[in-house]
């Protein structure tokens, strides 16, 4: 059973996740319209632009927390690959650099944890689960399973080796295949 300071440990390690994609998205010149923290939307911070409010600002992000924590998502704009703020405008390198975004932040994080422990100073229970947490989230999303960053990193690798990117029919049906494994194996064995 999660205690509270768990759940809220977990919803740091989250936004830390979704936000290294966020981040690394702005970065590469990537509109991103969601930012979710958690499933099935509770809290959302909806921006109000007006027509002065850059296409590409950070105002425009929609801010969403869940209430079930299994995890969040981060939605980009996506309009073809002739849109410049679109996704799969991107090259591979750039869209692999962004799967790759929430993994590198949870790493950095469960680093700068263990260098706080390392250091000697009062490590605080929630900062300690934080850490833990972080080291965790980036362990599996290193799954090559899709929909899980591995799996959209392995995607983009097979891209830059063929020079052709996977059918969105393989994709839809990975995707579906790749969430059953997660079902079974994080939440329905940890049960037995």
């Amino acid at each position: 059973m999660w205690s509270l300071m768990s759940i809220v440990a977990l919803a740091v390690v989250v936004f830390i996740h979704e936000f290294g994609h966020y981040f690394i998205a702005k970065a590469m010149g990537v509109r991103v319209l969601e930012v979710q923290v958690f499933f099935f939307p509770l809290v959302t911070y909806e921006p109000e632009t007006d027509s002065t409010t850059p296409v590409d600002s950070w105002r425009r992000t929609r801010w969403v927390l869940g209430l079930l924590p299994l995890g969040g998502v981060t939605q980009f704009y996506d309009a073809g690959p002739y849109s410049p703020l679109s996704l799969s405008s991107k090259a591979p390198w750039q869209r692999l650099l962004i799967s790759l975004g929430g993994i590198v932040f949870n790493l950095v994080t469960a680093l700068a944890v263990l260098l706080w422990w390392l250091i000697g100073l009062p490590l605080p229970a929630l900062l300690l689960n934080v850490g833990y947490i972080s080291f965790m989230l980036a362990l599996l999303n290193l799954i090559p399973v899709y929909p899980l960053d591995g799996g959209q990193a392995l995607f983009i690798a097979y891209e830059m080796v063929t020079g052709r990117a996977p059918s969105d029919e393989f994709r839809r049906i990975a995707g579906i295949v790749g969430s059953i494994f997660i079902i079974i194996f994080f939440w329905i064995l940890p049960l037995f």
